[in-house]
């Protein structure tokens, strides 16, 4: 990133584990690895770097960031979308926006806190991190919670929403389909406080295609009864 030796980086193919760009690269051939740096702000660390002919492998490795969410800036664009084409009643109304960065991180979703999102292509996705609710008490043990999710505005993408538990181990995933609002229960007890929840689209990732114009807005809200 803003390296002058790499010129034309452009996306090649976005597959389920991995990314990979075509660039061209006017230093020394000889010292390409040294050349490639990323910056030590990013959301993943470089485990190793390899070349094979006119190839460079990079295996790398998430760090686990927990960001918080921003207030939701209420824009006339989305009002918009909202109003014409959601099924929001007032309670569900969004207070909160996942920050439009080109890394996002794990955001930590409170309850009773509607949570606007625009996932901008097939690629995308956004996880979120919720916790036990601190207002119940002690010797409650279980709780139920009850998710709604929904779809604003128009998309030719397939939304999926999937549900880990403490670990990051697949519960259960929603298909939406045709839907453009859902709600679903989930017991959640002491000993196992948190879970996460992922909107991303149900393909997931492209196959030699460079990248897409479709994308999805939705509001996800998390409750407890």
């Amino acid at each position: 990133q803003n390296n002058p030796l790499w010129e034309e980086i452009v996306l090649d193919k976005i597959t389920v584990n991995s990314v990979s760009y075509n660039a061209i690269f006017l230093g020394n051939d000889k010292n390409v690895l040294k050349n490639f740096v990323v910056s030590k702000n990013l959301p993943f660390k470089i485990l190793n770097k390899l070349r094979k002919n006119n190839q460079i492998a990079i295996d790398t490795k998430w760090r686990e960031v927990y960001a918080n969410l921003e207030r939701y800036k209420n824009s006339f664009t989305e009002n918009k979308l909202i109003e014409k084409y959601s099924l929001i009643d007032k309670q569900n109304e969004p207070i909160l926006q996942v920050p439009l960065k080109t890394f996002k991180s794990t955001y930590i979703l409170p309850f009773e806190s509607p949570v606007f999102d625009h996932i901008r292509h097939r690629g995308d996705s956004t996880l979120f991190k919720i916790d036990w609710p601190k207002s119940i008490e002690i010797n409650e043990k279980k709780v139920l919670i009850k998710i709604f999710w929904s779809q604003i505005g128009p998309s030719n993408l397939n939304p999926k929403i999937t549900l880990f538990d403490q670990n990051k181990k697949r519960i259960k995933s929603y298909l939406p389909g045709k839907k453009k609002q859902i709600k679903f229960e989930y017991q959640l007890t002491k000993e196992k406080g948190t879970f996460f929840i992922r909107i991303a689209d149900q393909l997931g990732f492209l196959d030699d295609v460079a990248g897409s114009y479709q994308s999805f807005r939705y509001v996800l809200s998390i409750k407890y009864y």
